[in-house]
């Protein structure tokens, strides 16, 4: 079973039951779901999982103290999905721990609650996984409806300016190679991560509570010499933020210093020191960014917390040098390519809405 790092402190309803393929605890894939009040999003995304082509796999959902009956409801409609009832809202982080914990599957899949996953997705993902066994983290694909469908995230990329990026986030999702490429990171919206690698570096921080935990693991993950693989077949339909949305000054407030805790930890020393007046000036700039489009501090105090306070460090291996960590982010952006990719982000901008 995986180490138990980084503890936290603190389609239709029809009320018809959907039997679908009832796996057993050995399966090899586990699903883990997490939400809170998500019930109408998983009437989408239920169906679609159990309709996936990849039977062999079993389903756990974490509730975070929802209040919509989803526990009940999934109980009724779904008994083949294992249901982890916590008493409140421990935030994504701790959610994801616990539905890993709660199974033994080789490989664990993370999937966001308002995601309609299609149905190669879990066969691609566990595929990818057979067929690189030094890889760790398999990266699937979110798209955004439109016309035509955009792409949300293919995994995330991370600049010397410390700050990461959905990878290809607004290109047209048609047109997309077809064989797996190698990533910094996945979006723990649509993942999946090898138990191995979990074993040797630890669950999600549960500090981070949510946002940029799944950024924070594959930082940990790459120091310690696993690779990450984005998987372009893996798609799932995204619904954005449709959670996490509901209070951005918490939301932003989070994003700002978990970025922060994020560079603090990770890093790669001296190379920090050479950048560093460029990395303060980017947070203070987007933090102030960030307060003026929401109307609110938040992103800014989030950043100024984040410096006054590490938060507990999560134990793991390192096994690359400083450069050779260092190498893994892209270069400095040019100013009008750090604006272009500012208004665009999900995940920096108070005026976008981010998953």
């Amino acid at each position: 079973m995986a180490h138990d790092f980084c503890q936290s402190t603190a389609l239709e309803e029809s009320g018809a039951r959907h039997p679908g393929p009832v796996p057993g605890a050995g399966a090899p894939v586990a699903v883990v779901i997490p939400t809170w009040n998500g019930r109408p999003h998983l009437e989408r995304c239920l169906p679609a999982l159990f309709s996936q082509t990849w039977h062999d796999f079993e389903v756990v959902l974490v509730d975070n103290g929802s209040t919509d009956d989803t526990a009940s409801w999934v109980a009724e409609a779904y008994p083949q999905v294992r249901v982890v009832a916590l008493e409140r809202n421990f935030g994504f982080a701790r959610a994801c721990n616990e539905g890993i914990r709660a199974t033994a599957g080789q490989y664990v899949v993370t999937l966001n609650n308002d995601t309609v996953p299609q149905p190669e997705m879990l066969a691609e993902l566990a595929l990818a996984a057979e067929q690189a066994p030094d890889a760790g983290m398999f990266a699937a694909t979110l798209w955004l409806e439109g016309d035509p469908p955009t792409v949300d995230a293919a995994g995330f990329r991370v600049d010397r300016l410390g700050t990461a990026w959905n990878t290809l986030a607004g290109r047209p999702l048609a047109g997309l190679p077809e064989a797996s490429r190698p990533i910094l990171g996945p979006c723990a919206g649509a993942a999946l991560y090898r138990r191995s690698m979990l074993d040797d570096i630890g669950l999600f921080d549960e500090a981070y509570f949510a946002y940029l935990e799944d950024v924070e693991l594959a930082w940990r993950a790459r120091w310690a010499g696993w690779r990450c693989l984005w998987v372009p077949g893996a798609t799932t339909w995204h619904a954005h933020s449709a959670t996490g949305g509901r209070d951005l000054p918490r939301k932003f407030w989070l994003l700002g210093r978990n970025r922060v805790w994020t560079i603090r930890r990770h890093y790669p020393r001296p190379y920090l020191w050479h950048h560093l007046p460029l990395v303060v000036a980017n947070e203070l700039l987007t933090g102030l960014l960030g307060s003026i489009a929401l109307r609110h501090p938040a992103p800014l105090q989030g950043r100024l917390s984040g410096l006054r306070e590490a938060g507990p460090p999560c134990p793991a291996p390192r096994r690359l040098s400083p450069a050779e960590v260092f190498r893994l982010m892209e270069p400095l952006p040019s100013p009008r390519s750090w604006w272009s990719s500012y208004r665009r982000s999900p995940r920096q901008r108070p005026g976008s809405q981010s998953g």
